[in-house]
């Protein structure tokens, strides 16, 4: 069985259309796929990398918590993470 080699998509402009906030910018971007075909406005979402962290508990019970949400109606119910901070390794944000 030969591997097959994989075709990388091209970048070939790239525009901010949304610079919301530190958590959020929005980019348009002109792709060229590996068979020659452009697509002029390929979104593209920038936001900060976190940690998320899956806690199980020694009698194999996941560990959350019950929060609200503005887009949710009602609770949902979400494992502990959060955002890095700039220069944070994820293994620090998590402990």
């Amino acid at each position: 069985m030969s591997k097959k080699e994989l075709r990388v998509w091209e970048t070939i402009s790239r525009k901010t259309i949304l610079n919301h906030s530190p958590f959020l910018t929005v980019e348009s971007h002109v792709v060229k796929l590996p068979s020659g075909h452009v697509i002029p406005d390929w979104a593209w979402l920038i936001i900060p990398s976190a940690a998320i962290v899956l806690a199980v508990t020694e009698d194999n019970k996941f560990l959350c918590f019950r929060q609200t949400k503005y887009a949710i109606e009602g609770t949902s119910l979400a494992p502990v993470g959060g955002m890095l901070e700039p220069g944070e390794q994820p293994i620090d944000a998590a402990k």
